[in-house]
């Protein structure tokens, strides 16, 4: 962590890889990288928000957990 933070970086976690068909939940928290190292992803994520799958990313504030 040290050595992120000297670069100004910051470190992210993921609990769902499309590509290896982990299906993100509420809550979950995606990156997307349109970079060309992820095409089955990206062809993933694609057919997913199209078709309407995908978890909202926003609830109302009343429905944060305590």
């Amino acid at each position: 962590m040290q050595a992120v933070s000297r670069r100004h970086l910051i470190s992210l976690g993921a609990d769902a890889w499309l590509a290896l068909n982990q299906k993100p939940r509420d809550g979950s928290i995606m990156l997307v990288h349109p970079n060309g190292n992820e095409e089955l992803g990206l062809k993933l994520y694609k057919q997913d928000a199209t078709a309407g799958a995908l978890p909202s990313p926003l609830k109302p504030l009343d429905q944060a957990p305590e």
